[in-house]
């Protein structure tokens, strides 16, 4: 899924196909997944697996990917600010869904 995503992104750079990007694929895999798996650690107090490769991989590659989009114009503060709220929202119904299921 995300590498169909990201060749669309490739395909078709423009800002309503970077938004959904951002706000259905990329921000939640990558910011709140490493959210997650720091948080996770903290909580429990002890080492939750995944949450090294997100620091070190996951963070910086969202700002590098963030940073470019933002250059090339196809996303801006508000935007940004947007996709972070619904991906958010997307991200905690994703794992809600996915940990309690029945």
């Amino acid at each position: 899924m995300s590498l169909l995503a990201a060749l669309i992104v490739s395909r078709f750079p423009n800002r309503p196909v970077v938004f959904i990007f951002f706000a259905f694929v990329f921000t939640p895999a990558v910011l709140f997944n490493t959210l997650f798996h720091v948080s996770a650690s903290v909580l429990t107090r002890s080492y939750c697996p995944g949450a090294i490769t997100a620091v070190a991989i996951y963070l910086p590659l969202f700002a590098v990917i963030t940073a470019l989009a933002y250059r090339e114009g196809l996303l801006d503060m508000g935007t940004l600010i947007a996709t972070l709220v619904l991906a958010g929202v997307f991200h905690a119904w994703e794992v809600g869904h996915n940990v309690f299921k029945a």
